[in-house]
């Protein structure tokens, strides 16, 4: 029960009405599952970043990469704003690119970028492509609506919300979350769930949630627990 509804919190704060959710140790882990994961399905092409990502993000990219054969090109940030322009990334976009991993919101320099835009402005560009973005620095700040934003993934670390370490999360979409990926034999397509999980880690996740909700509720008059 502690289980599912850590689960259903995660996708209560990501608006996430469908596509799968993927527990790890950390977002790091969730990333590096979910790069293999896209690019494994499919050899060659590119990979795109920025040179502002978090370590989880940008190692991720380039390690594999270079493990399934893909080209890495890396946009870089504007020294004057903090920004990496969607118009820098969108440059290193062509049509045979796999992948864009991007965070949504840097603590380095406070940027907050359109990954909307990015994500209809790359799929202009690859409509095939898989578009992932790192909200750990965003999510605990401002709301976050993934079917809005467009991606196929978006990362979450709870303990950057007043939760305890320990556990991570990806969201999928249905697109993503059908890709071949490790897995238990049995299990339904799009489970990512590998063994066991400590129900404690998602208890508390859920109760940061449950007390957002409580001092949401002492702004607004909506019974709608988002």
């Amino acid at each position: 029960d502690a289980i599912q509804r850590g689960i259903e919190d995660v996708r209560l704060l990501l608006g996430a009405q469908s596509g799968a959710i993927m527990p790890a140790m950390s977002s790091t882990h969730a990333a590096f599952r979910a790069v293999n994961a896209v690019l494994s399905s499919h050899p060659g092409g590119s990979v795109v970043t920025t040179s502002i990502e978090h370590p989880g993000v940008y190692n991720a990219t380039r390690q594999l990469a270079q493990t399934h054969g893909q080209e890495w090109r890396v946009a870089h940030v504007d020294g004057g704003t903090g920004f990496v322009p969607v118009e820098s990334i969108l440059a290193c976009v062509d049509p045979e690119t796999r992948l864009i991993a991007v965070m949504h919101g840097t603590n380095l320099s406070g940027a907050v970028h359109d990954v909307a835009a990015l994500a209809r402005g790359a799929r202009l560009i690859n409509k095939d492509v898989f578009v992932l973005s790192a909200g750990v620095q965003y999510a605990p700040h401002a709301p976050v609506d993934v079917a809005a934003l467009g991606v196929d993934s978006y990362l979450f670390s709870p303990y950057k919300a007043f939760c305890a370490k320990g556990i991570g999360f990806a969201w999928l979409s249905d697109r993503m979350a059908s890709l071949p990926h490790w897995s238990l034999a049995g299990k339904p397509a799009d489970d990512w769930s590998l063994g066991c999980p400590e129900n404690g880690t998602y208890a508390a996740w859920s109760a940061p949630a449950d007390y957002l909700a409580w001092l949401g509720s002492h702004f607004t008059s909506s019974s709608d627990r988002r």
